[in-house]
């Protein structure tokens, strides 16, 4: 097996866990930031004594000084498996957000992060499911969970289109103690659905990974005739690819996108796009160039 590759991210702001980890935080607790000076009596730590804080100090009271630790937070993906997330070739957008649950597993957990993950399509599915928590295998094990289910929703090639309320519900049941929300689809549903979304989340960073098929973003070449099938209504097409055909496919997609991105920069959020596969550099890269 090849090694799972890893990506840099951050946590805007300063979790308040306990927990030791690799974030900054407003937990009190050994570390290097400095926090402020409390009285020796209230903190017993003669290795932290400020001898030139005490002098000053209107008191004279013996001063030390008090530091905050780094923490560890909560990590959630919220995964979209509706019908049209197990298009793709060679492989299908479904089998790309597990390789991405794979990599997030391996880097929350050189953080020290809890990850958990809620799945939905027509409705929330509990059986998708796996609560936050921490280990080395968490990653895989949530990449495992989607990699069957990819396999048996083609083989049963049945369409189960998204509702509203079944992301709402795996929003809300996110949204209590995370940090950070991943929110992993194709977007191929009424945008609208994601107003009431975004506001359940407000209080916690949300980073859209929205994974895309390069066979839904390049047309075929004109002169061919395609057999189409949506996925999320089982609607079936047959379409003479014209080049007036073409034109209005790279349109609709250029429409979808400047859509997409409008959306979430009303809630000040920039989405990342997966349309070659996974690929963990660009994760850094996002994190390391979008200001959160």
């Amino acid at each position: 097996m090849s090694p799972v590759s890893e990506f840099v991210y951050r946590i805007p702001g300063k979790p308040g866990s306990s927990r030791p980890g690799a974030h900054r935080s407003n937990a009190r607790g050994p570390g290097l930031a400095f926090a402020n000076y409390v009285r020796l009596i209230d903190q017993p730590d003669p290795r932290r004594l400020d001898l030139r804080a005490s002098i000053r100090s209107v008191n004279r009271d013996w001063l030390v000084r008090a530091t905050r630790q780094q923490s560890a937070t909560v990590i959630q993906a919220i995964v979209d498996v509706s019908a049209s997330m197990s298009f793709g070739s060679p492989v299908s957008k479904l089998d790309v957000a597990a390789d991405f649950m794979e990599s997030l597993g391996h880097s929350a957990f050189g953080y020290g992060d809890a990850l958990g993950m809620v799945a939905f399509d027509h409705e929330p599915r509990e059986d998708l499911t796996l609560t936050a928590r921490t280990g080395r295998g968490v990653g895989m094990i949530m990449a495992d969970i989607l990699r069957s289910h990819s396999s048996a929703a083609q083989s049963k090639n049945n369409a189960t289109p998204m509702q509203p309320q079944s992301l709402n519900a795996s929003a809300f049941q996110v949204s209590h103690g995370a940090s950070m929300v991943f929110l992993l689809s194709d977007f191929h549903w009424p945008l609208e659905y994601l107003e009431d979304t975004l506001d359940l989340l407000s209080h916690v960073t949300v980073i859209p990974i929205v994974i895309w098929d390069k066979n839904e973003t390049q047309p075929p070449a004109a002169g061919r005739w395609l057999r189409t099938r949506d996925s999320e209504s089982g609607k079936q097409h047959n379409l003479l690819m014209r080049k007036s055909t073409i034109r209005q496919w790279q349109e609709n997609v250029s429409q979808k996108r400047t859509a997409i991105n409008t959306l979430f920069a009303a809630h000040a959020i920039t989405p990342l796009y997966m349309e070659a596969g996974f690929d963990a550099e660009h994760l850094t890269r996002y994190f390391l160039e979008t200001a959160l």
